[in-house]
């Protein structure tokens, strides 16, 4: 369990999109992406040619091939030309072509802007104690403080602060370098 809370909240899409919309993603969409897509572009599979499916801005972003959506034009989007066997270079699924349902449930979610579920991160309703320990107490979370540079017996040795440091410590194991 991490010691840090993750606050996150935000929405797959800039407008929120109505539940019509979802329902046809949820439905028609994102079971194609997950059964035809996924294998080889997600965040578990390392998303070979820099593609995600999995989420949209992956989508939106893109890969090294560039935007695989443009929302609102399916005409302008990769996924959608890869799909459809359009280009020789670009087939996916590269085995099997999808059908044209299938093909036409996706090219019309582009359309209409693909829609994509809010995504939300619950947020704890406390803060964990440990974290706060953590805060007080971690060196990282430490004012920057100069400390004191350490007198040391070898004076020959240390050549600057940080040799000092080292060697006060190892002279105080009675250690030397």
């Amino acid at each position: 369990m991490s010691f840090f809370p993750l606050i996150l909240l935000f929405s797959a899409s800039p407008e929120k999109p109505s539940a019509e919309a979802i329902a046809f993603f949820e439905k028609k969409v994102r079971p194609v992406l997950v059964k035809a897509c996924n294998n080889c572009h997600s965040a578990d599979t390392n998303s070979r040619g820099g593609l995600r499916v999995d989420d949209r801005n992956g989508l939106i972003t893109g890969g090294n091939s560039g935007p695989a959506i443009v929302p609102g034009h399916p005409e302008k989007s990769l996924l959608i030309t890869a799909l459809s066997h359009g280009d020789e270079k670009l087939k996916m699924p590269p085995k099997q072509k999808l059908s044209d349902e299938q093909i036409s449930d996706l090219t019309k979610w582009v359309k209409d802007g693909a829609a994509w579920p809010e995504v939300r991160v619950a947020v704890p309703s406390k803060p964990d104690a440990r974290y706060e320990k953590t805060r007080k107490e971690h060196w990282a979370w430490q004012p920057l403080s100069r400390p004191t540079v350490p007198t040391v017996k070898d004076t020959h040795w240390a050549d600057s602060d940080v040799d000092r440091f080292v060697l006060a410590k190892l002279e105080s194991k009675g250690l030397k370098p």
